[in-house]
């Protein structure tokens, strides 16, 4: 399939970057990936065939560029290629960090096109799962055509939403807090019934996981169910 707009470059190859790679690749959506350490990038393109590391050289011509890095990564990243940008020709960045705003790189970086795409969501279940949710900003990119063209290709691994920016963090924060006090208190019973480590380990890594999916797509068998009613109909 011919990706809209031929030149795409993937910067970070994290949980999130992994996961893109995945994806596209399943959709036949090729692109570039960079690393500044070469080997790293060619040792991960491997396990991509559809996929190709490239040079910095190129990452600067590409025409859209998806900074799947760490909020604290990515301003240090961009003012290593800022004096080799020419803001006629640069790319459009594509800002996937939770927390940093578009906004502020748009103010810090005026001269660049900018657009805010948050993966709504776990990294690990994008890639086994698919079916991502991606939050743009509200604010138009440079042009329309590469704006729509981000649209079309985030669309074919999952949904896309035009939303304000702080709805992710607000929501992926608000998720962890619960997933994580659910999780420890969980391990706290299991503990205080003297269950072994290998019966914790395996619930919370397959039991629980595969529960809450379930229970989402109202999928659970007849024991999560009658679970699922007695907490329903128990007193608050």
């Amino acid at each position: 399939m011919t990706i809209p707009y031929s030149t795409w470059t993937l910067v970070g190859i994290g949980k999130l970057g992994q996961a893109l790679l995945t994806l596209f690749q399943a959709s036949n959506y090729p692109i570039g990936l960079y690393h500044p350490d070469i080997k790293k990038s060619e040792r991960c393109a491997a396990a991509y065939p559809l996929h190709t590391s490239v040079s910095k050289e190129y990452l600067l011509s590409s025409d859209i560029v998806i900074l799947a890095l760490p909020a604290t990564q990515i301003q240090p990243f961009i003012d290593e290629l800022y004096p080799l940008l020419s803001p006629v020709s640069s790319p459009l960045f594509l800002n996937m960090a939770t927390m940093i705003s578009t906004n502020a790189l748009r103010e810090a970086y005026p001269e660049l096109a900018w657009q805010g795409v948050k993966f709504m969501g776990q990294a690990d279940d994008l890639r086994e799962n698919g079916n991502g949710l991606f939050i743009t900003d509200k604010t138009s990119a440079a042009d329309s055509e590469r704006k729509n063209a981000v649209i079309q290709v985030f669309s074919s691994i999952g949904h896309v939403v035009q939303d304000e920016e702080q709805t992710v963090e607000n929501i992926n924060r608000l998720a962890t807090y619960y997933a994580i006090k659910g999780v420890k208190e969980l391990e706290k019973v299991m503990q205080e019934q003297d269950f072994p480590e290998l019966y914790r380990r395996q619930v919370l890594l397959s039991l629980v996981p595969g529960v809450i999916r379930s229970y989402t797509e109202g999928t659970l068998g007849h024991f999560g169910q009658a679970v699922a009613d007695e907490l329903e109909n128990k007193p608050s």
